[in-house]
Parts: structure tokens; sequence; C-alpha cells
């Protein structure tokens, strides 16, 4: 009888942390998500060389991945930025050019949609 109470409580002990950890064992499932893009927002023509990435902070999101080529993902010449952030801003300084970038949220069970964008970068040549 003494023994069967101790394992009792063992078990009790078990469970009761099992169940008060359970965030710790489910991840929001972000899959069907697509992150919302501040700026630069798509086919934006900038004139300054400094950039600003900015794009919306979403619950269950752990980080995000941020990748940058020039022209374009389908004519990639140069990847320029290949970077994983747990902000949800970065800053750049780019030469003048065309350039795409994309956005992608991730935690430890799922990776949301891909976000695709462009912009060119006008800076007047002195």
């Amino acid at each position: 009888m003494k023994y069967s109470f101790f394992y009792f409580i063992q078990l009790l002990t078990i469970v009761s942390l099992l169940l008060s950890s359970c965030d710790d064992f489910f991840e929001d499932d972000i899959s069907d998500k697509t992150i919302q893009v501040i700026c630069p927002s798509d086919k934006t023509e900038i004139s300054s060389n400094k950039i600003s990435f900015v794009w919306s902070e979403e619950d269950g999101v752990e980080k995000y991945h941020v990748v940058i080529v020039s022209p374009s993902f389908d004519k990639a010449q140069q990847l320029v930025c290949d970077t994983v952030l747990t902000s949800y801003k970065m800053e750049l300084q780019l030469p003048k050019g065309d350039y795409q970038w994309s956005i992608q949220a991730e935690n430890s069970g799922y990776k949301s949609l891909i976000n695709y964008l462009t912009f060119k970068i006008k800076v007047d040549e002195e």
C-alpha cells in the first residue's frame, strides 16, 4: 500500500508537469499565413539607397527568413542578402538597381507562405 501511494504521487507529478507545459509541445500552425510587409511594398521606387525593411510581427513566429536578390529571383545575378532574424525589421544600404525580396516566417514546427516583392532604387548620380 505504501508503494502504490508513492507511485500514484509520482504519476500525478509527471502528468501535471506535462499538462502545465503543453505550450512547449505544440507550435502554432503558421503554414497558411503570409507575412504582411509594411515597407518596401511591392513595386516601390525608392530614391534613397538606405532601405528599411519592415513587416508585421506575428504571433507564434520565432524567426523570419529574408532573401534579397538582384534583379529578380527568376533572373538572379546577385544574392544580396540571405538571413534569418528574430526581429520584424532590418536596414540595408544598397546601390541603384532592381531588386526582389522575400520573407517567410518560421517556428520550430512550421513555415509560413513566402511573400515575394519587388522594388527599385533610383538614386540621383552626383
